[in-house]
C-alpha cells in the first residue's frame, strides 16, 4: 500500500514538474555518495531544481528540516548562500539583481545528500 502512494505521489510530482513550461530544469547529481548498506531499498527521492528567469526553484519530495544552498558564478564566487528548511513542493529563490546571463552552479547539502547542478540564466 504504501509503495503504491509514493508512486502515486512520485507520479503526481513528475507530472506538474512538467507543467511549468517556462522553467528550465538543472540536472543535478550526487556528488559523495553514501551507500544504502546492506538488503533491497527504495533509492532516495531526491531534490528536483529548475530555472526561470532570475528564479531558481527547489522542489523538495518531502520536507526538509535544514538545506544548504550554495549558488555560484562561472569564476567559482559564491553569488547567493542560504540555509532553511524546505517545504515539501516548491520553494522559490529569487537570486539578485546582479546576476547575468552566464554559467552558474548550484549546490544543495542536507542529511548525508552533497547535489551538485550546474544552469544558466
Amino acid at each position: 500500500m504504501m509503495r503504491k502512494f509514493l508512486f502515486l505521489l512520485f507520479g503526481i510530482f513528475a507530472i506538474s514538474l512538467n507543467a511549468f513550461s517556462d522553467e528550465i530544469p538543472v540536472n543535478v547529481e550526487v556528488i559523495d555518495p553514501v551507500g544504502n548498506g546492506p538488503g533491497h531499498r527504495a533509492p532516495a527521492l531526491l531534490p528536483c531544481v529548475t530555472s526561470e528567469d532570475d528564479n531558481v526553484f527547489i522542489y523538495a519530495p518531502y520536507y526538509i528540516e535544514s538545506m544548504e544552498v550554495v549558488i555560484k558564478d562561472a569564476a567559482g564566487e559564491v553569488i547567493y548562500t542560504y540555509t532553511s528548511a524546505m517545504v515539501a513542493g516548491k520553494n522559490t529563490i529569487a537570486l539578485p539583481a546582479l546576476v547575468s546571463e552566464e554559467k552558474y552552479s548550484i549546490e544543495l547539502s542536507y542529511g548525508s545528500f552533497h547535489l551538485l547542478g550546474y544552469f544558466t540564466l
